[in-house]
């Protein structure tokens, strides 16, 4: 028996799953906004290395910064940092994005769909400490003193990460368990 196959094993879903579906398909479109949006922003960001604009950035303890004024040396360490700080989110967006595509398919208990909820777990895990990382790094290249003021660490993000990928995990065993039920069959 195939990965693929182990959710429909001689069952249906029950009708209150086509709710889940529904509700996975809107999820998997905003996810995947949010990812094409994150994603033209990780694009955009480096123009300023090259074309700086005045106005000032806002950094993330509220200092705000011209570009214009920083070496060249400066905007790209302040530019490398806010893509560290926002990579995390544009893969944790990726990667749930895809696990409601499987969800609103039907496709729960499958290794795919599973591979991307802890792929999403992982990269929630690592947000939370990129948050500080990016935090540190844009107020040194940025020349922003104190350099960490505020520090911008994000628990929250580190438990749940945890704890939505040990769901995989426990997803994975339920799926196992499930196969080796049907093969008893």
């Amino acid at each position: 028996m195939s990965q693929s196959s182990a959710v429909s094993v001689d069952t249906q879903p029950s009708p209150g799953f086509d709710k889940a579906r529904h509700i996975s398909r809107i999820l998997a479109l905003l996810l995947a906004i949010g990812f094409w949006v994150t994603l033209a922003w990780l694009i955009a960001v480096p123009v300023l290395l090259i074309s700086p604009v005045g106005g000032g950035w806002g950094n993330i303890a509220g200092v705000t910064i011209d570009p214009a004024a920083l070496s060249v040396g400066h905007r790209a360490g302040a530019i490398l940092a806010i893509l560290l700080g926002t990579v995390p989110s544009l893969l944790i967006l990726h990667h749930a994005a895809r696990a409601f595509v499987q969800f609103a398919k039907g496709e729960v208990f499958v290794a795919t769909a599973i591979a991307h909820i802890r792929s999403a777990g992982f990269w929630l895990i690592i947000s939370g400490f990129a948050t500080a990382v990016e935090q540190v790094l844009f107020n040194l290249f940025a020349v922003v003193r104190p350099i960490a003021h505020e520090l911008a660490l994000r628990p929250a993000l580190f438990f749940v990460g945890l704890a939505v990928y040990v769901m995989a995990y426990v997803m994975s065993e339920a799926q196992r368990i499930a196969a080796d039920n049907a093969s008893i069959v």
